[in-house]
């Protein structure tokens, strides 16, 4: 990609899965300072924002202070739902109904049996239901281990009929998803996936919706 020191560059870094793919890959850890420097390149940044698991160690508070120093704005997600959590999660969205939540991995479909589906369709069914809900369409390989349309496509095409386009947006869960495919390969897969739908539900799926929820200016 031509680089000039023009451009505006906005990072988003997800702080779990870039630590536990240096860990797990490279035995290494992440100097997320130097990973903003080479992101940037001497170009303009709008804006960098790093997301993170909070748990309820002490420690990351120092942690998420120095990445604020660093130049990220920290935002932590409590809520990671698996089928069997969602009923929780619904009432946790309703009780903060000001707050926009984004639901990780389309919700994490990891049994595809037909109670799996069941279960799954029903708590997807109850988050849509608050509208301070959205979705990030990323992770559809993570269980199976594997990148494809006819895995991919039921996931995609149920979540964006139930939230609507508006709601739902591309995600990779790269690093990850480095150990089975490609980043060009989810990107293909996830394109195919939305073939056949109108140009301004690809749009919103593959742009719009994220711009909106992470304030990304043009």
């Amino acid at each position: 990609m031509i680089k000039h020191k023009e451009q505006r560059v906005s990072v988003l870094v997800d702080v779990a899965n870039m630590y536990h793919s240096a860990k797990n890959l490279f035995g290494a850890k992440v100097n997320f300072a130097e990973v903003l420097v080479a992101a940037v390149a001497g170009r303009r940044l709008v804006r960098a924002i790093a997301y993170a698991i909070k748990s309820s160690s002490q420690e990351e508070e120092g942690f998420f202070e120095a990445l604020a120093k660093q130049g990220f704005e920290v935002h932590t997600k409590e809520l990671q739902v698996f089928a069997g959590q969602m009923e929780a999660g619904a009432r946790l969205v309703r009780d903060f109904a000001g707050t926009t939540f984004v639901l990780m991995h389309a919700g994490m479909l990891e049994d595809r049996s037909p109670d799996g589906w069941t279960r799954w369709r029903a708590g997807m069914r109850a988050l849509a239901a608050a509208p301070n809900v959205h979705v990030k369409l990323s992770g559809l390989g993570t269980f199976a281990r594997a990148c494809s349309v006819d895995l991919w496509s039921p996931v995609i095409r149920e979540t964006v009929d139930l939230f609507g386009p508006a709601r739902c947006m591309f995600g990779s869960n790269f690093p990850i998803e480095k150990l089975w495919t490609s980043y060009a390969e989810v990107v293909r897969v996830t394109t195919e996936c939305l073939a056949g739908l109108s140009a301004g539900v690809r749009r919103a799926v593959l742009h719009d919706t994220a711009a909106r929820v992470y304030r990304l200016d043009p």
